[in-house]
């Protein structure tokens, strides 16, 4: 199962095309709650980076957002227009003793919920593996 959606980079369609992917998985995988919960963070995050530092806000530049299913996980991939970013050089928010600052935490989340993060080359698209409990 393959969901595909494209966004102009304006925050306030994030709620709308997350609440489309997750009812469009809906109809076809009966998630836990627990899994829709962590769904629904990593999309959220991850699009709002794609948007806020990739895009950097310009709303002529798209965001898209493509959910593959399979029968134990969900692959995300999130790419922007932007030109990318080091994600060699993330902070390492555990190690840290310095007060995180009010962004830089979409990753970190993301890592702790998921079992795999990648990127491209450039930085400019994340790829999110996250294993999913199915209703019974």
């Amino acid at each position: 199962m393959r969901i595909e959606k494209t966004i102009a980079s304006i925050k306030e369609f994030i709620p709308k095309v997350i609440f489309e992917i997750l009812h469009e998985l809906s109809m076809n995988v009966a998630l836990t709650e627990q899994d829709r919960l962590d769904l629904n963070l990593i999309l959220e995050e991850a699009i709002t980076n794609a948007i806020q530092h990739g895009n950097q806000f310009d709303t002529k530049q798209k965001v898209q957002v493509i959910l593959e299913c399979d029968h134990d996980a969900i692959t995300i991939r999130v790419k922007d227009q932007g030109r990318g970013f080091n994600y060699q050089k993330l902070p390492d928010i555990e190690e840290s003793n310095e007060k995180m600052t009010s962004s830089g935490r979409g990753i970190f989340l993301i890592k702790k919920i998921a079992e795999d993060v990648s990127f491209n080359e450039t930085g400019s698209e994340v790829c999110i593996r996250k294993r999913i409990q199915k209703k019974t």
